[in-house]
């Protein structure tokens, strides 16, 4: 089974450091950014080798450029990769704009581990 890739974009470095531990531990390869606009880069240069990042995990809430600026850009470059969303700001507004952008796979802010591989191992089936 080829490994799959995983994005975590959050701007708390501790948070990125567990949450790859754990992905690592399920044998995914892990890749980290600070902000959308790191993601970005990322995404471009792993897509110009041809090495595509399978699923992106982004918070919304980040100085700068903000998780939902980092999914306009996923999709308006059409990138293949799958979207999951972390929040601890569940507000309305917020997923309203997410729903309006085709992202359902939202964890809210503190998350069950096997909550979010189950939502993982989903969003890897149907892609």
């Amino acid at each position: 089974m080829e490994q799959k890739t995983i994005l975590i974009v959050d701007d708390e470095s501790r948070f990125r450091f567990s949450l790859g531990l754990i992905l690592k531990s399920h044998g995914f390869i892990v890749l980290e950014a600070e902000h959308g606009g790191q993601a970005l880069e990322i995404l471009a240069d792993n897509t110009l080798r041809d090495n595509e990042v399978d699923l992106v995990i982004t918070d919304i809430k980040m100085p700068g450029f903000d998780g939902l600026e980092l999914i306009k850009n996923i999709i308006d470059r059409k990138y293949s990769t799958q979207i999951i969303v972390m929040t601890g700001y569940g507000n309305r507004q917020t997923m309203e704009s997410l729903k309006n952008m085709g992202c359902t796979r939202v964890v809210h802010k503190p998350f069950d581990q096997s909550d979010l591989m189950n939502m993982i191992h989903a969003a890897m089936k149907s892609s």
